[in-house]
């Protein structure tokens, strides 16, 4: 019998797979309101509604990310800071405590896509310390805007390549592998999660 995951190749998808849609955070530029970067019908269309909120989540990142992109600002690369600490400390943890071990009963966990997520999530981690790094040390005029922009450049790059390859290869896989009873599992503990 095939294994799905035979099926599936790591490479990065299409850069229309987001497509430009409502505000987030209030965000502003030019004086009209910034659009976030939101699922797109094929996203949604190859994941479940009980892991939409992963993609969502990814979505107000990426709005926030293409934000900051321009070159130091501190008030984008605050906030940069800010959403990054939180898809750090709430959204990994939702995936590595919650999603990843329910679809680690059909895939494995120990190689393919769930262990190339957590070694992503490392290197996330240790560029965004980096970067929060540079940021105190900006503010205590230990570097330069440049040390800082140069910091948040390899983060934002792993990221943007984590997010497509999560949004586009294994929430649509999680979809179709997993029961239905699993996804609404996820979907329960996650909202659990989030109400605390």
């Amino acid at each position: 019998m095939e294994q799905p995951l035979a099926r599936l190749k790591w490479y990065p998808p299409s850069p229309t797979a987001h497509s430009v849609s409502k505000p987030v955070n209030g965000l502003e530029k030019n004086g009209e309101p910034r659009k976030s970067v939101e699922n797109s019908s094929n996203v949604k269309a190859a994941v479940s509604p009980q892991l939409w909120s992963f993609v969502e989540e990814h979505a107000e990142l990426l709005e926030v990310l293409d934000r900051a992109a321009g070159g130091y600002q501190a008030e984008p690369y605050d906030l940069a800071d800010k959403m990054i600490h939180e898809e750090l400390n709430k959204h990994f943890r939702y995936e590595e405590e919650i999603l990843f071990p329910l679809l680690g009963k059909y895939i494995g966990t120990n190689a393919g896509p769930i262990a190339v997520m957590l070694s992503e999530h490392k290197i996330i981690r240790d560029n965004h310390e980096t970067f929060r790094k540079r940021l105190q040390d900006l503010k205590k005029h230990k570097c330069s805007e440049s040390d800082v922009v140069q910091a948040f450049k390899p983060l934002e790059s792993v990221l943007r390549a984590h997010i497509m390859k999560e949004d586009n290869v294994l929430f649509p896989m999680a979809s179709s592998v997993m029961s239905e009873e699993d996804q609404n599992e996820v979907a329960c503990r996650v909202n659990e999660e989030k109400q605390k």
